[in-house]
């Protein structure tokens, strides 16, 4: 009836299609396709606006001292479709021209995906976090990086460009290393009050308690008893730890680096299997890098990426070129 309306009485109808006394909406603006010359599937394409969407509205959503402000090209978090069309499209250009083989750009070798449930998703990265992410020559401050290491204390933060080359490093010097005395270290950490800021075990239980509150409320699931701050210490972080002899179970890295007061080394609590959701079972729990631990939401800003698709010990080292 409304196309019949706007067809013959045309004389009625504003420029859009609307007819406000009849209470008529303006038309739908037609939907606009992938560009041809973007080498990339409908779905992909429509995943990478989302990101481009996604950060435009953390910027706007964030404050800075530079503040919210003008993009070039008179671009904003509320920009139409159509802006946010060109920018996606500008950006894909960009990041093919830089890594052709649509590789990240912290030195990683593994071409990056664009879809909800792909291993290696692409994510954006903002060099400098106290600027937006499309600043005024639009992305000298933006890398295209795997979600997987976009954390809130990533490794990123620490070494930039050349993270994949460092962590390879990193890796292949901890493999000639001797296992550190975990015994000796377990009692320092016992002797440490649980107010001092050292206390990296007590800020874990802290952690998993709020964590255990949020997941069960998520699903209306009665939150259980945690465990005195002691009890976890011997049952469950000790148990791990001494499992693992003191290394980080996904990357290897000594444990003790977190001394080191780089919070990508800091030591967390990751539950193995998600489905469960305790973090007072020993047999559950891995002690690992804080920047692996990826149940970061905030920095990843499309999918809440968890245990089920978060970073393996065989993903990590597939990364880094182990051989």
């Amino acid at each position: 009836m409304i196309k019949h309306f706007r067809s013959f009485h045309k004389d009625l109808c504003e420029k859009d299609g609307s007819c406000k006394p009849l209470g008529i909406k303006a038309k739908k603006a037609s939907p606009l396709n992938k560009p041809p010359d973007v080498n990339l599937l409908p779905a992909e394409w429509t995943w990478l606006k989302q990101l481009v969407k996604n950060s435009l509205k953390h910027d706007r959503d964030s404050t800075y001292p530079s503040h919210f402000a003008d993009y070039v090209d008179g671009l904003t978090a509320d920009a139409g479709n159509e802006c946010i069309h060109a920018l996606t499209h500008a950006l894909y250009e960009w990041w093919v021209a830089t890594q052709p083989g649509k590789c990240d750009m912290i030195g990683g070798k593994l071409p990056l995906e664009l879809s909800a449930h792909a291993t290696w998703l692409a994510s954006p990265d903002r060099k400098e976090n106290d600027k937006e992410h499309f600043v005024e020559s639009k992305f000298s401050n933006i890398r295209i990086v795997p979600l997987k290491f976009n954390t809130l204390y990533s490794f990123i933060q620490v070494y930039g460009d050349n993270t994949r080359s460092a962590l390879r490093e990193l890796y292949l010097e901890t493999k000639k290393q001797e296992d550190i005395n975990v015994e000796a270290w377990l009692q320092e950490l016992r002797a440490l009050p649980k107010t001092n800021s050292k206390n990296v075990v007590y800020a874990m239980y802290h952690h998993a308690k709020l964590s255990t509150e949020r997941r069960c409320g998520k699903i209306n699931k009665p939150v259980p008893d945690p465990p005195t701050y002691e009890e976890f210490f011997e049952n469950v972080f000790a148990v791990a730890l001494k499992r693992q002899q003191g290394r980080c179970a996904i990357t290897t890295f000594t444990m003790l680096r977190n001394l080191t007061g780089r919070k990508c080394f800091q030591m967390s609590p990751d539950r193995i299997l998600v489905e469960n959701l305790s973090y007072w079972e020993a047999d559950n729990i891995q002690i690992v890098c804080c920047a692996v631990n990826v149940t970061d939401t905030k920095r990843q800003q499309v999918v809440e990426v968890d245990s089920e698709t978060g970073i393996s010990p065989e993903l990590f080292r597939q990364y880094i070129g182990e051989d």
